[in-house]
């Protein structure tokens, strides 16, 4: 029998709590570097305490000048320059369009709930609608109580008994 890991649920993962390790107010609406995706203050977050930062959702940020975005195309923040663009070397995967964005356009809307992949594809698959449809989903022989357990080996998730059902 495969091992189970278990989880004990905290919180539903829209917003975070984040401590501003910095000697700086982090204003309300600021992007978060949070090295591997970013996040958006949700109110100001004094030095050294705890605030709250969204991870999810969709904000209108600013774009870097001259880049024509297409909904869907995966986007990165630039922390030089405090801009989200579609290049995406040395920056920090920060979602992908969630409207197209014309050159002359100064800001995009950004869904930061599903950051780009190492790969740079966006992982949101559009047009999905079961988990069967899913490249790294494996579904067979459903019953009820079942479970999703990730298989590193496979590299796809698959439906298995819960435990003690």
């Amino acid at each position: 029998m495969d091992t189970v890991s278990m989880a004990t649920y905290i919180q539903r993962g829209e917003a975070l709590d984040y401590t501003n390790a910095t000697d700086a107010v982090i204003p309300a609406g600021s992007v978060v570097n949070l090295t591997n995706r970013i996040g958006v203050a949700g109110t100001d977050i004094a030095p050294g305490a705890l605030g709250s930062i969204h991870v999810m959702g969709v904000f209108a940020m600013d774009k870097t000048e001259s880049e024509d975005i297409k909904i869907g195309e995966p986007l990165y923040f630039d922390a030089e320059t405090g801009k989200i663009t579609k290049t995406g070397d040395g920056k920090v995967p920060a979602g992908y369009a969630a409207a197209d964005s014309a050159t002359e356009d100064t800001t995009v809307a950004v869904n930061i709930g599903f950051p780009p992949a190492a790969g740079g594809s966006a992982p949101a698959p559009a047009g999905k609608s079961k988990l069967s449809e899913l490249e790294d989903v494996e579904i067979s022989g459903e019953a009820d109580s079942d479970v999703l357990t990730y298989e590193s080996s496979s590299q796809k998730w698959k439906n298995k008994p819960a435990a003690g059902a």
